[in-house]
């Protein structure tokens, strides 16, 4: 009998499909998971406060391993000094017959042997031991391993052929609740992409007040994808609040400071500068004076100098533009455009 050429077509990708992977979850936010009972987390907080839903080929390899790649950004240091637990997803058993391959900040990967008729299992690796009752003291648990020796050689944990495994998919990224859930500002650049965005003689970046910085060792992978706002909206009489985001990967940076300018409007309309304020480096103290503090920035820490203007209750509608330059003690400057739109 002979098969149409576009019978054969099907046939082959649809063979070509059952050897590949299921495509990932992307991580955008961890979301929180459904519990069970309402008000009760949905797992045990000594698991860890994320998790990730894993699923695996529904027709694994001969041997019963797979292996998970997570791509899991994390912001927290030593990962590697950290547990992994692979578990059963409904029941909640352990699967014993698990090891992590390669654990980094950026990147995961696991290697375990599915259970029979189970097909989806969770990896909890923030796992902690929570002591002290009324006062709890939480410590990270560390690594262990459950798979015996002859299992991680078959796996080819030792010479690396661990990788010809079948591949498990990401199914959901989950947190224990919505108060722990980590949002876009929480979810890391990898060391490339933070290369990127390295400018010179350091990075200043206008950021939104709905977007607080977060991470303070990291930069978010939030600006590697969505550019700086090209302007901010704002209303007569408002007092508006933004950030200005300074990080240098390599060089302290002492006494930063930012310099506004007048920002012409329409109709020869214009906002002083001395209606910006910057939090960080000046205010009022308790007694009504002039409070000023010096700002330093440590190499690698992501600082964010608040910001505000009181914008005039006879604003006219319409784009007012200028700048701010951050400057420092040492003589580096960085001038970041400013455009309000008066609404």
């Amino acid at each position: 009998m002979l098969l149409r050429p576009s019978l054969c077509l099907s046939l082959s990708l649809w063979a070509l499909s059952a050897l590949m992977p299921a495509a990932d979850a992307p991580l955008t936010e961890w979301l929180p998971a459904d519990g069970k009972e309402k008000g009760k987390p949905a797992w045990s907080r000594e698991l860890g406060s994320h998790r990730i839903v894993i699923e695996v080929p529904s027709d694994p390899a001969t041997s019963g391993k797979v292996r998970a790649v997570l791509n899991w950004r994390r912001r927290d240091s030593a990962p590697e000094k950290k547990a992994v637990l692979v578990r059963e997803l409904e029941s909640g058993k352990p699967v014993p017959l698990a090891a992590v391959a390669r654990c980094d900040s950026e990147t995961g990967e696991l290697v375990f042997e599915p259970v029979p008729g189970v097909s989806r299992y969770v990896v909890y690796f923030l796992p902690v031991k929570i002591t002290g009752g009324a006062f709890p003291v939480g410590q990270y648990t560390p690594p262990a391993e459950t798979a015996p020796p002859e299992w991680r050689q078959a796996a080819g944990l030792a010479d690396g052929s661990w990788r010809k495994w079948p591949m498990a998919s990401v199914v959901a990224w989950e947190a224990i609740s919505a108060h722990e859930a980590w949002n876009d500002m929480e979810i890391t650049a990898t060391a490339a992409e933070a290369k990127g965005l390295a400018q010179t003689p350091f990075m200043a970046r206008l950021e939104t007040s709905e977007h607080p910085v977060r991470m303070f060792g990291n930069l978010p992978r939030r600006w590697v994808e969505t550019p700086p706002p090209s302007e901010l909206p704002v209303r007569p009489s408002e007092y508006f609040v933004f950030q200005i985001a300074i990080h240098s990967p390599e060089t302290d940076l002492k006494s930063v400071q930012p310099e506004f300018t007048l920002l012409s409007g329409p109709d020869g309309q214009r906002l002083e500068a001395d209606r910006f304020t910057c939090f960080n480096t000046g205010g009022v103290d308790w007694k009504g004076l002039p409070l000023a503090k010096t700002v330093d920035v440590p190499a690698g820490r992501v600082q964010p100098l608040w910001c505000g203007v009181q914008v005039p209750a006879d604003a006219g509608p319409g784009l007012y533009q200028g700048s701010v330059a951050v400057r420092t003690g040492g003589g580096e400057s960085v001038t970041v455009p400013l455009a309000l739109r008066v609404g």
